[in-house]
């Protein structure tokens, strides 16, 4: 009997959409921050809540396009704020194209736009950072990760990996290691170790000439909800 699969927090609620809302909700902000800094109040025209509201759409459109909301476990935070940043700078492309194409560009100041899209941007990449921060000493301290079985020839990754240079601060733990054998049975006792322990990855650490081998992996495991990683192996 397979035991009960427990999701993750992401799996388990629509993270994803309540990040875009918040970052819809950021350049709101941003325009409002923007036009007081500009003008010197807080009460936007009709024409600025407009530009303000296109704005944060084409900016999560160009965050989602990027794959911002995406996973980003395991990922060094330097690779999400370059998404981040080529994200913003793709919107803000996309947004100045409009003005000139609509001919409304002498309708808005160039600072207020300038200055929206700095401090969007700013606040955005704090909100990440934070998050990184927060989830790094959450799974420090073991929580909010995903278990992994290791599937382990005997190269230099797979010991790596089982001497601890993957950290649970990266959101995953390794909780078994199956010695890799092209004896009969082997994809049985695979199995068997899956339902065991209830893993959320499945990571084979095997040589290029193996191939075989990892399409046997799939097939076997073809009706469990793991998700399978190849890890390039290095001989020791």
């Amino acid at each position: 009997m397979i035991p009960r699969y427990e999701p993750t927090f992401a799996e388990r609620y629509p993270v994803p959409l309540f990040v875009a809302l918040l970052d819809l909700l950021i350049v709101v902000v941003a325009g409002f921050a923007a036009y007081y800094l500009r003008f010197d109040d807080f009460d936007m025209s009709g024409r600025y809540n407009t530009a303000t509201s296109l704005g944060g759409i084409v900016v999560v459109f160009c965050l989602a396009l990027g794959g911002v909301y995406g996973s980003q476990r395991g990922q060094p935070f330097l690779r999400q704020f370059r998404v981040l940043t080529i994200a913003w700078l793709a919107a803000s492309g996309i947004l100045l194209s409009l003005s000139f194409l609509l001919k409304v560009s002498e309708s808005y100041s160039r600072l207020w736009f300038v200055s929206m899209l700095l401090i969007g941007w700013g606040l955005c990449l704090l909100l990440r950072f934070s998050a990184f921060l927060l989830l790094r000493r959450l799974r420090g301290a073991g929580r909010n990760l995903k278990t992994v079985l290791l599937v382990d020839s005997g190269g230099l990754s797979a010991g790596q990996l089982n001497s601890g240079h993957i950290r649970e601060e990266y959101g995953f733990k390794v909780v078994f290691t199956l010695r890799f054998s092209n004896d009969e049975g082997w994809l049985d006792s695979l199995v068997a170790k899956v339902n065991e322990h209830g893993v959320h990855e499945v990571w084979l650490c095997l040589p290029l000439s193996e191939g075989g081998a990892v399409r046997s992996v799939l097939y076997a495991l073809r009706h469990h909800t793991v998700a399978i990683r190849f890890i390039f192996h290095r001989k020791g």
